[in-house]
């Protein structure tokens, strides 16, 4: 007999299925499928709360799930590291929203797993964040930063990972998003593409570069998932070129005698006037180091805080050296350009004071020497060198010796001597030649000093004329001058100064105001400058001079007075 009212099949339950409760004889199976569950979103677009940080946004799962069964939402970074863990229940739809999810940028896994009354569910997805999508260019090594070039950063021979190799060798680095491409541009003169780099799996495009010296900027586009990004600008200052340096007073090799004492008194020390010389057009207000040690055993024999350079590349110090005799010291001098780049020489000074000798004293020149002391250029380039030598040795012969040419000179009753030397065979010459001079008292005592001679010739303007123009302009006008033979190529710089008291060679390097010029055009060719704004019926000089590479001038051309508006 068949029971009425009975269910005449047998149920399936699905796994986990422990509760049957509602489920009544005709009614289908509670769990007809498997737990599914699956996020919608492919891509993070927008950022859905712009003040908080990081990114926000909401994340959407379609689940079979019933309503109030819960969904477990993990967040992590691309190398699976946990960011955060949230938990939502699902709708009568089965669909579960979390809001105000925070993801980081520029990719995010997200992993949901679903838990009901049918079983569990799992989707796990690797998502773009586009509003952290970013394209920020670097260089490495980092440039530094200084005050003088700021803001520009600097890329100078002490962080060069090749100083060995011409030029600053750099890497390039832009972080965007993997897989995206990065184009990088370069701006000297003018803007060129450097190349197209893929990001690798972290985000990051790199691109080996050497940068050539002078200022220069770089940036970036990247691309992907249909979106272009641009980069700032980064602004650099690429300097890796050392000055030289060297001591000039006094010249290595001199022999430190009374003479040199400040006060002329040993009992308290030697105190020793000292001249350091920077070349380079870089190299004014920097910190110079010197370091004194006994050359003998390395101890440390004084100190000294030399001067900062100055717009001539000079540097000078008061030096107290111990009153011991015979002795021997090592000076080394260090110093810098705007950039950070070093020069570092070092000096050895015999002190002898025992037996005197006659102390000589180079005191003419001091500078680069800039044109021929003779005027004639056939017979080569001549430097009229003056001396100081104790009038102990008036009367006895000096010997010079600088480069090739030897010359004898007779010491004055007080002391003096000027010796004519020829420094160049041509003329205009550019050169450095290291001098000695030695003298022997009238009893044997040998005493040597040294110097070097910096002669440079630039060859200077030869036309320079000044016009009064309508209003209170004024227009100069010359040529720009051939260099010749000189073996240090054109100038590189006009130096042009304006002054109300008329300018001769030994005033112009303190007096008047620099005007701003182009660089010098081909040898020939006519150049000008305008004045637009002088100040009427005030009459004003002008000088001008050629410079090269090493900041040495020429000779100058003056034109003056000119009064403006009259």
């Amino acid at each position: 007999m068949r029971a009425r009212g009975l269910c005449p099949r047998i149920l399936l339950i699905s796994i986990g299925a422990s509760d049957l409760g509602g489920v009544g004889c005709g009614d289908p199976p509670l769990c007809q499928t498997e737990v599914f569950v699956a996020f919608e979103q492919t891509m993070i677009a927008a950022d859905v709360d712009a003040i908080a940080p990081g990114v926000q946004t909401d994340v959407h799962i379609r689940t079979s799930l019933q309503v109030g069964d819960v969904v477990d939402l993990e967040v992590l970074d691309t190398h699976g590291a946990p960011v955060d863990s949230v938990a939502a229940a699902a709708a009568a739809d089965g669909s579960v929203v979390f809001t105000g999810v925070s993801v980081p940028a520029p990719r995010v896994v997200l992993r949901a797993t679903g838990r009901g009354t049918c079983g569990e569910g799992h989707d796990e997805i690797v998502v773009d964040v586009l509003p952290g999508a970013g394209c920020t260019i670097q260089l490495s090594p980092e440039p530094e930063i200084n005050a003088y070039y700021a803001p520009r950063g600097v890329l100078g021979q002490g962080s060069d990972p090749d100083p060995a190799s011409p030029g600053y060798q750099t890497t390039v680095r832009v972080v965007t998003r993997p897989g995206w491409s990065a184009e990088i541009f370069e701006t000297t003169i003018s803007e060129q593409s450097l190349g197209v780099v893929t990001a690798g799996n972290d985000g990051v495009a790199t691109l080996p570069a050497t940068v050539a010296d002078g200022q220069v900027e770089f940036r970036a586009t990247c691309q992907g998932a249909g979106t272009q990004l641009a980069s700032r600008t980064i602004a650099l200052v690429a300097d890796t070129t050392a000055p030289t340096c060297d001591l000039v007073a006094p010249m290595p090799g001199t022999t430190i005698t009374p003479a040199l004492d400040a006060n002329h008194d040993v009992t308290d020390g030697l105190q020793i006037a000292i001249t350091a010389h920077a070349n380079g057009t870089d190299v004014a207000a920097e910190p110079v180091m010197l370091a004194i040690t006994n050359a003998d055993n390395g101890s440390p024999s004084a100190s000294s805080q030399p001067s900062d350079t100055d717009a001539g590349g000079l540097s000078t110090a008061s030096v107290l050296l111990p009153g011991t005799t015979p002795a021997r010291y090592a000076f080394v001098l260090t110093m810098r350009d705007h950039a950070g780049n070093v020069c570092t020489t070092t000096a050895t000074y015999a002190v002898d004071y025992d037996d005197r000798g006659c102390a000589i004293t180079v005191t003419s020149p001091t500078a680069p020497v800039t044109h021929d002391a003779d005027g004639d250029g056939t017979n080569g380039s001549q430097v009229d060198i003056t001396l100081a030598v104790d009038p102990a040795c008036a009367d006895l012969p000096v010997t010079s010796t600088c480069g090739p040419d030897s010359t004898i000179g007779i010491v004055g009753q007080d002391g003096s001597l000027t010796l004519p030397t020829e420094i160049c065979t041509t003329s205009p010459c550019q050169t450095d030649v290291s001098c000695t001079f030695q003298v022997t008292d009238p009893i044997g005592i040998v005493t040597r000093a040294a110097a070097t001679l910096v002669f440079d010739d630039q060859p200077p303007v030869t036309d320079f004329v000044g016009v009064a123009e309508p209003g209170n302009g004024i227009l100069l006008t010359w040529t720009s001058p051939d260099h010749g033979v000189r073996t240090g190529g054109p100038p590189t710089a006009y130096l042009l100064k304006s002054s109300p008291v008329p300018l001769t060679d030994a005033t112009f390097d303190t007096t008047g105001t620099v005007e701003m010029t182009d660089p010098p055009g081909v040898p020939g060719s006519p150049e000008s400058f305008d004045i637009s704004s002088a100040s009427a019926g005030v009459a004003q000089y002008f000088g001008i001079a050629t410079l090269d590479d090493a900041g040495h001038r020429s000779a100058i051309a003056v034109t003056g007075p000119i009064v403006p508006g009259g």
